[in-house]
């Protein structure tokens, strides 16, 4: 079987759209997987839409890499490290321990616990201390990055839990929507090197195959929709509610674990 230019594109769009905004990419890559009858996508073509991902978040925050390149001893950095370490330790972890937690049949769980984050946090966000970069410490930032750890499980959003932990340790939205974009570059960055990984160990073990053509496309539709999804973020995160993202999870969360159940037309 191959994955046709179309299909790719849509995968593509999947992946720029819900990396970025609190939806979870892993759970709607799946979900869409199954919609199109794609269910073994050859590790080539992710590793390829992580970079289309990593490309616009480098476009967007040249200015702050470019600023940690150039002085690397600054608080900022600090800061990204003490969220990485968690999140590559609890990830690991949880993929040799909990290896379930990343399939489809936990997928439907995880919508809903991304739903139930992100109305809390709405629900509580006005009451907490604001805390900006000045005023956090590497407690906060660390446990910002054990929650991105968890959100490596299917169907979680790491934009949205990471925000949302954020808010529940008392720090700005403003600054989040900055720190929290900037913590996605490690933890992208560790995906592709994963999947890159296991495709020079492992090799490209999917009966599936996908033309150099639909990868590119692919690859091109995860840039400019993850562009647009993280310029739209930048804005939601300080000026708007997360409530219809919160209700949109947990009722997608319901109808997943509705069809894995009981209709079975998907799953």
């Amino acid at each position: 079987m191959e994955i046709s230019w179309w299909k790719s594109i849509i995968l593509g769009i999947i992946q720029g759209l819900a990396e970025f905004l609190p939806i979870s990419s892993s759970g709607h890559l799946e979900l869409f997987e199954h919609i199109l009858g794609v269910e073994e996508v050859p590790r080539l073509f992710d590793v390829c839409l992580h970079i289309g991902t990593l490309l616009a978040v480098f476009i967007i925050f040249w200015k702050d890499i470019w600023s940690i390149i150039k002085q690397p001893k600054q608080k900022l950095t600090y800061m990204i490290i003490a969220a990485t370490i968690p999140t590559v330790i609890i990830a690991v972890l949880l993929e040799a321990l909990l290896p379930d937690t990343f399939s489809s049949a936990f997928l439907g769980y995880g919508f809903m616990i991304t739903g139930i984050l992100l109305y809390t946090m709405e629900l509580i966000s006005k009451n907490y201390a604001k805390k900006n970069l000045d005023d956090i410490s590497w407690k906060d930032a660390s446990l910002v990055g054990c929650v991105q750890g968890i959100a490596t499980i299917s169907g979680i959003s790491r934009s949205g839990s990471t925000i949302a932990g954020g808010v529940f340790f008392g720090m700005d939205r403003k600054f989040l929507a900055r720190f929290s974009f900037l913590m996605s570059i490690p933890a992208i960055l560790g995906a592709f090197c994963w999947d890159v990984l296991k495709l020079i160990l492992k090799g490209n073990d999917s009966q599936v195959s996908i033309s150099w053509f639909s990868i590119l496309l692919g690859m091109f539709a995860a840039f400019a929709v993850g562009f647009l999804a993280i310029k739209y973020m930048l804005h939601l995160i300080k000026n708007k509610s997360f409530k219809p993202f919160a209700i949109y999870t947990f009722i997608l969360g319901f109808l997943v674990c509705l069809d894995k159940f009981v209709t079975h037309i998907i799953f």
